[in-house]
């Protein structure tokens, strides 16, 4: 009667290793899923208007009432470069900030197409690269993707409204 007890209670211990097993298994592949086109979220282009960055006086950088509007553009890529920016406080010393780098002006996503959020860049800052000049602006990229074509490309963080 004991051997039987104990061969009893090893199968019970098999199968309580299993059910544990099975359940971390589940939780893994479950929570394991992620930027699929189902769980991103959903967004419409929308008109870039920023407000412009200026030097001032004994602030620093200072938001002016000034803005404007960015073209829509559509990226392939972008690349990341520390640049030198000035103080933003009194007279704090000029810092290193990551921005993001893209070149020309691509046609970019109609507004009012929807779109999926795909990821956002890491850049507070983009330096646009366009017709011989450079401009600063104090925004971010983010990849969308086109829910009626498919395309893919990174356009102004400023483009996207989230809808869903």
């Amino acid at each position: 009667m004991d051997f039987l007890n104990y061969k009893l209670r090893k199968f019970n211990q098999v199968i309580l290793f299993l059910v544990f097993i099975s359940i971390i298994y589940f939780f893994m592949i479950s929570c394991g899923s992620s930027g699929a086109v189902g769980s991103s979220m959903k967004g419409e282009i929308i008109e870039p208007v920023i407000k412009l960055v200026t030097a001032g006086g004994q602030s620093g950088l200072s938001r002016s009432g000034l803005e404007k509007t960015l073209e829509l553009s559509l990226w392939d890529s972008y690349e990341t470069t520390l640049l030198q920016n000035k103080g933003t406080w009194g007279n704090a010393p000029p810092t290193k900030d990551e921005f993001c780098v893209v070149s020309g002006v691509n046609s970019g996503f109609p507004i009012g197409t929807q779109v999926y959020i795909m990821e956002e860049a890491t850049c507070l800052w983009v330096l646009h690269k366009h017709v011989g000049k450079n401009s600063r602006y104090n925004l971010s990229l983010t990849k969308v993707k086109s829910v009626e074509t498919g395309q893919v490309g990174w356009t102004w963080s400023k483009s996207v409204k989230i809808t869903e």
